[in-house]
């Protein structure tokens, strides 16, 4: 029979995985946005041409189309490191969550196997 701590132990071991489980999908995605930021940019729209980006950008319609295409050029860039810088954070955010996650997986799955052997001991010398 398993004891209160015992169960408390293992249910931490289980709540920590789907953290883990959790975080990983996240940590992947980070990989994929540090690797190809052009494909998880969500405001691509305004960068396709020099059309869409003076719709987005009606005060820059005034300007000479090679001063709107190095502009356009610009601020895709931008858009391409910032992505990339997010997804850096949000990883560094994800190590940050998957560390503590082993620490109390670690701590708790340990109390867990000290209970049952504890529970062996008794029920043998019973």
């Amino acid at each position: 029979m398993r004891s209160l701590i015992q169960i408390y132990a293992l249910a931490v071991c289980f709540v920590t995985l789907m953290c883990f489980v959790v975080a990983l999908g996240i940590g992947l995605y980070d990989m994929v946005q540090m690797a190809a930021p052009n494909f998880t940019l969500e405001s691509y729209q305004p960068y396709q041409s020099n059309d869409a980006f003076v719709q987005y950008f009606p005060d820059k319609k005034e300007l000479p189309a090679g001063e709107i295409t190095r502009l356009r050029d610009e601020g895709l860039r931008d858009a391409l490191r910032f992505e990339q810088r997010a997804a850096l954070q949000s990883g560094v955010f994800v190590l940050i969550i998957v560390a503590i996650d082993i620490v109390v997986f670690a701590v708790h799955w340990r109390i867990a196997r000290k209970e049952r052997s504890v529970a062996e001991r008794n029920t043998a010398a019973a």
